[in-house]
Parts: C-alpha cells; sequence; structure tokens
C-alpha cells in the first residue's frame, strides 16, 4: 500500500497541473517578496532621512543654547548690539573700514563714463 501510495504522489507531482500551481504559487510568493524588499528601502531611506535630520536639528539646538546662554549675559547682549546695528556706547566713535579695492573700482567706474552717459544714465529709471 506504500508502493501504491509513493507512485500515485509522484504521479500528481509530474503532471501538468500540478507543475502550473507549482509555477503560479512560485510566482505570487517572488512578487509578495520583491514588494515586500521595495517598502523595505523605503523605509530604510526614510529612517536615514529622518536620523540626518535629528542629528541637524541636534546641534541646531545646542547653538541656539549656547547663543540663549551668551545673551542672558549684560556682555554678551551688548555684543549683539552692536554687531547687528552698529552702535557704539556713550563716549565712543565708530570706525567703518572700506576694502580699498572695493571703493577704487566704484571710483574707476565714475570716471570712465562721459558726461552724456552720466546725463542720459540721470534722466533714465531702469528697472
Amino acid at each position: 500500500m506504500r508502493g501504491k501510495r509513493m507512485h500515485m504522489f509522484w504521479f500528481v507531482a509530474r503532471s501538468k497541473i500540478a507543475l502550473g500551481f507549482l509555477i503560479v504559487f512560485i510566482v505570487l510568493v517572488g512578487n509578495a517578496t520583491v514588494n515586500m524588499y521595495g517598502r523595505y528601502m523605503e523605509a530604510k531611506a526614510r529612517a536615514d532621512r529622518a536620523a540626518e535630520e535629528l542629528a541637524l536639528l541636534e546641534e541646531r539646538k545646542t547653538r541656539l543654547t549656547a547663543d540663549l546662554e551668551r545673551l542672558g549675559t549684560p556682555r554678551g547682549t551688548e555684543e549683539e548690539l552692536r554687531k547687528r546695528f552698529n552702535v557704539a556706547a556713550e563716549g565712543e566713535k565708530v570706525i567703518v573700514i572700506v576694502d580699498p579695492k572695493a571703493s577704487r573700482q566704484k571710483n574707476e567706474d565714475v570716471r570712465t563714463e562721459s558726461v552724456w552717459r552720466r546725463i542720459v544714465n540721470f534722466f533714465t529709471f531702469e528697472r
């Protein structure tokens, strides 16, 4: 009886219908595997981007915390006011240092224009 069952198993396993079902099953499982791998790669890319963003935000937090601590002192507040608004304390004078190359270039541009060109430029309103 056991031999008959084995013979029947091999007969069914070799049939074209069984082979068709096996191929369909393999294709479906392969498709599911490929889809799952694609989702895994997308999730991994999102996790990597989130980790990078978290690192940038933590760095920004430490910078802002340090700035906040610095601005909490009178000296830090004074530094920031001087830097942003170019102000001086009472009795001090402000000295503005101009790059000589930039001012020389500007002066050369003015000198090279003819009188007529300057008059035309004065009356034309370019946007």
